[in-house]
C-alpha cells in the first residue's frame, strides 16, 4: 500500500509550492522628516507673482497667450499669486499658477501625501499630482522661509500627468531663482 503511495507523495511534495513569508508593505511618499532645507531663506514680502516666470521661461513650450493676471482669485494680500496662459500650439492652453503662499512647507507635504520630495538649489521641494474637478493639476511647492512656501501649479486638459509635471518642475527653479535673499 505504501508502495503505491509513494509515488503520489513524491508527486505532490514536487509540485507543491513553498509558503511564501508574509511581510508587510512599507512603502510611502511622505519624508521621514517634514523639516524643510532652506539653505537661503527668500524675502516675499513685496513680491509681484507677475514677475517671476517669464515669457523667456516658457519659451520651449510656446508664447503666453494673454498677459499675466495678478491675484486672479482674489486672495488676501499675504498670499501672492499670478495666473499665466500659455499657448503651446495644442487645442488647450497650459495654465500656469506662480504663488508665494503663507504656509509652512511641513504642511503642504501632509496634505499632499501622494508627492516625492527632492532638493532644489539647496530648497526643500514636494512635487505632486492632484485631480481637481475633472482635471489634473501637478504642482511643485518649494520651502523658502519657515512660514512660506512657493508653488508652481500647471494644468493642461488631455495632456499626460507626467508632460504637466515635468513642466512644474521646469519652471520652479527659474521662479525661485527671482525671489531675492533675505
Amino acid at each position: 500500500m505504501i508502495s503505491r503511495l509513494l509515488p503520489l507523495l513524491l508527486l505532490a511534495a514536487c509540485t507543491a509550492t513553498p509558503p511564501v513569508a508574509s511581510t508587510p508593505a512599507t512603502t510611502s511618499a511622505t519624508p521621514a522628516t517634514t523639516t524643510a532645507r532652506i539653505d537661503t531663506p527668500r524675502n516675499v514680502k513685496d513680491i509681484d507673482a507677475c514677475k517671476l516666470l517669464t515669457a523667456e521661461d516658457v519659451r520651449s513650450v510656446g508664447p503666453f497667450y494673454r498677459e499675466p493676471a495678478d491675484n486672479p482669485d482674489g486672495q488676501p494680500p499675504a498670499f501672492k499669486s499670478c495666473r499665466y496662459a500659455v499657448d503651446d500650439g495644442s487645442e488647450e492652453l497650459v495654465t500656469v499658477y506662480v504663488q508665494v503662499i503663507p504656509r509652512k512647507y511641513k504642511d503642504v507635504v501632509f496634505g499632499e501625501p501622494k508627492g516625492s520630495e527632492e532638493i532644489v538649489d539647496g530648497h526643500s521641494v514636494w512635487s505632486s499630482c492632484e485631480p481637481n474637478d475633472r482635471e489634473l493639476w501637478c504642482m511643485s511647492t518649494a520651502a523658502v522661509t519657515e512660514k512660506n512656501v512657493l508653488r508652481v501649479s500647471v494644468r493642461q486638459p488631455k495632456a499626460s500627468a507626467q508632460r504637466v509635471q515635468q513642466l512644474a518642475k521646469e519652471w520652479l527653479p527659474k521662479t525661485l531663482r527671482r525671489l531675492p535673499v533675505t
